[in-house]
């Protein structure tokens, strides 16, 4: 997939997105597992891993393989496209449903970003509703009190 141009990738996401429930969880899970977070697959990997947020399958108890692990997956991906287009990781975890696979990616989102653009990554975690603004930054990527979060 690294070497396919835009629309083989927008042709790859359209039919993802038609396929059957049963046929497009094998798919999104072959997808996620192999962690090819390319800019030119990004949005496929991205479809794959919210669909396997929105609809986990059973994992047997006390399987703890981060390979297969919705939250994991979630996790590590919204870090790497942080580094990337912290604007669209932003999006995309916006756009995961309420629960620990949000959480976790906001969090990987916030310090990740904070790396390369600490007011930035403070600003975006202060703009969360109160509710869910459960993301805080390690102290070296803080702002001092008297830094604006203007960006």
């Amino acid at each position: 997939m690294e070497q396919w141009d835009a629309g083989e990738i927008a042709a790859l996401n359209q039919q993802f997105a038609a396929m059957a429930d049963d046929k497009k969880q094998k798919a999104a899970q072959a997808i996620a597992a192999s962690r090819q977070f390319s800019d030119s697959n990004s949005s496929v990997m991205g479809e794959a891993i919210r669909y396997l947020v929105v609809n986990p399958v059973a994992r047997p108890e006390g399987d703890t393989n981060s390979d297969t692990d919705p939250t994991s997956l979630a996790s590590e991906y919204a870090a790497k496209l942080a580094v990337k287009d912290p604007g669209a990781a932003s999006g995309w975890v916006g756009s995961l449903p309420a629960g620990d696979a949000k959480l976790w990616a906001q969090k990987n989102l916030a310090r990740n970003w904070a790396v390369y653009d600490r007011k930035a990554a403070v600003h975006w975690a202060a703009s969360l509703p109160p509710a869910k603004s459960v993301v805080t930054l390690p102290v070296p990527f803080q702002l001092k009190s008297s830094e604006p979060l203007a960006v």
